[in-house]
């Protein structure tokens, strides 16, 4: 099961907030975490550290997180520090330079 997870303004705080909830007992299996970064405007660095914690979080743990709805600023950062060769972007995500 997917869960998808839409980010606001303060990243890193918010994703340590799915990591805990994804960590909390459930019956409800997930396989794929989703996150929409549609809201989420400007991402420095420590919001991609904790984007990339939280992907190898998942990976250790069987699980896929993918990218969606990035904007242009991400669109160009993550191409520029090839973290897009490191973590799953939607279908569509990058475009070519």
């Amino acid at each position: 099961m997917k869960h998808t997870y839409r980010l606001n303004r303060d990243v890193p705080a918010e994703i340590e907030a799915i990591r805990r909830n994804l960590e909390a007992p459930s019956d409800v299996p997930v396989d794929d975490v989703e996150i929409d970064l549609s809201d989420a405007g400007f991402l420095d660095s420590s919001a991609l550290g904790a984007i990339l914690r939280l992907h190898m979080d998942l990976q250790r743990r069987g699980m896929i997180l993918t990218l969606v709805n990035l904007n242009d600023r991400a669109r160009t950062v993550f191409r520029h520090s090839s973290l897009d060769r490191i973590l799953k972007l939607g279908p569509g995500e990058l475009t070519p330079p």
